[in-house]
């Protein structure tokens, strides 16, 4: 019935010409609030140029200034939100917002349809899978029973199951580019990476693979976070910056970023001139970082693009300075280090 009425208004008085102009006309027809929702979620009015982000936050408004508008009360008193005087209105209220990020399009956009459309959530990762020692949901194919094997998917659903003693354990499907394939947790496993599976950022599995007359399913042993992964498969985080303009703020700044992401990863400064092709000093930090795409971000959009690099192999020269740092600082550094020690540079 909502798709009728809309349908109706578009061939009664022609397409939309935006959101607000939407909401006017399908404001007393069969489509309620939590329709209006599903389809901003879904990306239904992507068309009309608003962002879903602004849509949503301004629905309220929208919905009261629609009402104004049907009812005709907008050209003969002064609207609730118009600052005009003389009771002109000032136009539809829609704000203005920033899209929400990828992450969370895709998880409305799957919340609203039961499926991605716009993009896939694995979509940003393909350069990790390359990295990863994993097998593709639809390579499982040729796998010989009982082998074990490694997936990065993203959790599609998951059913908590009671086994006879009362003990949690889940089967969930895992959603790659390429497919789906089922897995089962039983209950020490469950009980340990419960919360993990609760997100929608991407999981890495492993376990044997079984096979019975449904199709193939992972018996899992373990589950690692993707923040896990990258520390698993990288190094160093080296972060680049040039000499020239380099302020106290700046460095300030550095460290502040890198304390809000402690891991097990040391952080490495290279400092460069711009006349210089190589660095003119490479720095210990006395600071462990988890090598996230998170700290990543950060870094980047406070100094660059090309401010940091993940590095899966350290060079031998820059490992033995650490391990000399490390001898002179008499323990390893525990990830939250007091600050940046000047330490004898490394010339390129």
């Amino acid at each position: 019935q909502a798709v009728d009425s809309i349908l109706e208004a578009r061939l009664q008085d022609g397409p939309f010409s935006d959101f607000p102009d939407f909401l006017k006309r399908i404001v007393g027809k069969k489509v309620n609030r939590r329709v209006i929702e599903a389809l901003i979620r879904s990306g239904a009015f992507r068309s009309l140029n608003i962002r879903r982000s602004v849509a949503m936050e301004s629905l309220d408004d929208l919905l009261v200034w629609a009402e104004k508008q049907k009812a005709g009360k907008s050209s003969s008193q002064k609207s609730l939100f118009s600052d005009n005087p003389g009771g002109r209105s000032s136009g539809p209220p829609v704000r203005d917002l920033p899209e929400w990020d990828e992450r969370m399009l895709l998880r409305e956009e799957k919340n609203a349809l039961g499926f991605y459309l716009t993009s896939h959530p694995m979509a940003r990762y393909g350069d990790l899978l390359l990295k990863l020692d994993t097998r593709s949901t639809r390579s499982l194919e040729s796998v010989t029973e009982g082998e074990t094997v490694r997936v990065f998917a993203v959790v599609g659903a998951l059913r908590e199951v009671k086994t006879k003693k009362g003990d949690k354990m889940a089967q969930l499907s895992l959603l790659d580019m390429e497919g789906t394939v089922e897995a089962v947790l039983f209950p020490d496993i469950y009980a340990q990476v419960q919360e993990i599976l609760q997100t929608d950022l991407p999981v890495l599995v492993t376990g044997p693979l079984e096979r019975n007359d449904f199709g193939s399913k992972i018996r899992v042993t373990r589950v690692e976070t993707i923040d896990q992964a990258l520390e698993s498969l990288y190094q160093t985080v080296v972060v680049r910056l040039q000499t020239d303009g380099l302020t106290g703020k700046d460095l300030a700044d550095l460290k502040e970023i890198l304390l809000g992401f402690p891991g097990p990863v040391p952080a490495i400064l290279e400092l460069k001139v711009m006349t210089r092709p190589y660095p003119v000093a490479v720095i210990g930090l006395h600071l462990n970082v988890s090598p996230s795409d998170d700290l990543v971000r950060a870094l980047t959009g406070r100094f660059g693009e090309q401010s940091v690099v993940r590095k899966e192999e350290m060079d031998p020269d820059l490992r033995n300075y650490l391990v000399e740092l490390k001898q002179r600082s008499g323990s390893r550094s525990d990830g939250r280090g007091k600050g940046f020690r000047r330490e004898k540079s490394l010339t390129g």
